[in-house]
């Protein structure tokens, strides 16, 4: 019954203690357009958020807290970590913003006061989806319809 309500409190706090605010909105995107920079993550979070990205079919280039060097990829957006820091209880607290790179606005920004590493992951990757055309769409290749022999 703890850990129930253990997972009920800190689903509510994750909940009630972060906010995506869009601020500009982006022109619609291509498939090739899906090219995103990461920068001045801690090397755990930057691992972790370049496998989700990739797997939604985003290409990434890193910038980290000690590299002077250029990134590797031209990149159209970047999500660049202006504070993050771990709080209690395996949470985190920071703050986070996205960046139109081919028009130089500021396209949202995500505060959280308690929320895992997961969850940042996951919002992170959900802003960028949310993009216009980002969202990635796979065809289905093929349906099997199954009935019933009476």
């Amino acid at each position: 019954m703890k850990k129930i309500f253990l997972f009920v409190l800190m689903l509510f706090a994750f909940v009630a203690c972060s906010s995506t605010q869009f601020i500009h909105d982006a022109k619609p995107i291509t498939k090739d357009e899906k090219t995103v920079l990461i920068q001045y993550f801690p090397t755990d979070f930057e691992i972790d958020l370049e496998k989700a990205l990739e797997n939604n079919f985003w290409k990434v280039s890193v910038v980290s807290n000690k590299d002077t060097s250029s990134p590797s990829l031209k990149s159209n957006f970047a999500i660049t970590c202006e504070s993050l820091y771990p709080d209690y209880l395996g949470t985190h607290q920071g703050v986070i913003k996205f960046s139109d790179l081919r028009t130089g606005k500021r396209i949202a920004i995500y505060k959280f006061n308690m929320a895992t590493r997961g969850a940042i992951i996951e919002n992170i990757v959900k802003t960028l989806e949310a993009l216009p055309g980002a969202s990635n769409t796979i065809p289905a290749t093929s349906t099997t319809s199954t009935q019933a022999v009476k």
